[in-house]
């Protein structure tokens, strides 16, 4: 139903999916909570195998973000 929406902002497919099971499991929380609304404590984010890179020549991490944005982070030992 979002799918689209979410898209046109810039998230990934698999993003997508993630956003609507989170916001899924939100939901049934607060049915089973006495239709008590939620409150978001903080915000979080999980790191999917399709979202980064580990280059070990380089001894970087790569991270894609949305809008097709990366970050490369350089890992010291």
């Amino acid at each position: 139903m979002f799918y689209e929406k979410l898209r046109r902002l810039g998230f990934r497919t698999h993003h997508v999916k993630q956003i609507y099971t989170c916001a899924l499991s939100v939901v049934m929380f607060a049915k089973a909570n006495g239709g008590k609304k939620p409150v978001l404590r903080k915000l979080t984010a999980r790191v999917d195998k399709y979202d980064c890179k580990l280059d070990l020549d380089d001894v970087a991490l790569t991270l894609k973000l949305h809008n097709n944005h990366e970050v490369k982070l350089k890992l010291i030992a």
